[in-house]
């Protein structure tokens, strides 16, 4: 019991602290501006935040939700999400926007996996690409918490292959009304704004220059239809989603152009494949950190097994392995 208030104290102090902090934010600038300022080590002492808030003790998402702890903490984790993201865009720091998730994800992997969402996607492209006006409206709101979600990319029949999608957006005046289903997204029930992906021009050719994206944000016309059951990564939840005549306004096409869409979700990506790449380097070093404190315990004939030659050489080989791993990423990051 101590512990628990222990740790309700520390979220209430830290919280306070991101709220305080997001409302100082109002522009991309700022965004650069703190992410030079802040350490990437507070960030990640910070951010273990996210992860009991998000479920990683209540069990899942949707007990964190009921109990209100998830709620509590999403200003302060989202800042900080923010934070990472203005890393990256500000080319200010990359090599330690990158070791942040791998840290994070040699134990929190779900915690690496909200920010990848939040953060260096959708976040990513408003502020790469998104209009002025788009940037001033968005970025100060994803920073407070306010507007979160994720990306609709996944569709029941297109997935990896994005320019198969067949959601469409039609312009309806100062409007576009969607129709379509998407699929595998997450914080699909609990976010309220997203990055929808969609054909606003089906015979385009070739296909992907009919592809654009809208920051949308629930309402009539949206609806989550059902929650999707994983193994893993309970702390967030993954949805199917339907969109039967949504409207959204026209000046939430990110760029305030048709046809970028396919440009824009793919530089997105690809700040989200380092991501994935840093949080599995940090959850391979665990699985080293772990066998060989096992390998020092576990005896043998005697002696630790640790000290037979063909553990040894096991071993010896998943250091290899981690180590190339995560030299591979920095690169990828430079």
């Amino acid at each position: 019991m101590i512990y628990i208030i222990a740790i309700g104290i520390y979220l209430l102090v830290l919280t306070a602290i991101g709220v305080v902090k997001s409302r100082q934010v109002k522009s991309q600038e700022d965004f650069a501006l703190a992410g030079r300022s802040l350490s990437p080590w507070t960030m990640v002492l910070t951010m273990l935040a996210v992860w009991i808030g998000t479920g990683s003790i209540l069990g899942n998402a949707e007990q964190a939700y009921e109990t209100g702890m998830a709620t509590l903490i999403i200003p302060l984790g989202t800042f900080l999400g923010m934070i990472l993201l203005a890393l990256i865009a500000s080319r200010a720091r990359d090599i330690e926007a990158t070791s942040v998730p791998e840290i994070i994800g040699n134990r929190f992997g779900m915690v690496a996996r909200f920010l990848a969402v939040i953060a260096l996607i959708m976040a990513y492209m408003v502020a790469t690409d998104g209009t002025p006006e788009q940037k001033d409206r968005f970025l100060p709101l994803m920073a407070t918490g306010e507007k979160r979600g994720g990306i609709c990319i996944t569709e029941p029949n297109a997935g990896s292959d994005v320019q198969a999608i067949q959601t469409r957006a039609v312009r309806d005046g100062d409007e576009y009304v969607v129709n379509g289903t998407k699929t595998l997204i997450t914080n699909g029930r609990h976010g309220n704004t997203f990055a929808l992906v969609v054909k606003t021009d089906p015979k385009a050719e070739p296909a992907h220059r009919g592809i654009s994206i809208f920051i949308a944000e629930k309402g009539a016309g949206f609806t989550v239809v059902r929650d999707i059951p994983k193994l893993g990564y309970k702390g967030v939840d993954t949805c199917e989603l339907v969109f039967e005549d949504y409207r959204v306004p026209a000046a939430n096409l990110i760029g305030g152009e048709e046809g970028r869409g396919f440009y824009q979700i793919m530089g997105g990506l690809e700040i989200g494949r380092i991501n994935i790449a840093a949080r599995c380097v940090g959850i391979a070093r665990a699985a080293l950190e772990s066998a060989i404190k096992y390998a020092q315990h576990r005896e043998t004939f005697g002696k630790p097994i640790a000290q037979h030659q063909a553990i040894q050489i096991k071993l010896a080989n998943m250091a290899t392995q981690v180590q190339a791993a995560q030299l591979l990423v920095l690169n990828a990051a430079e």
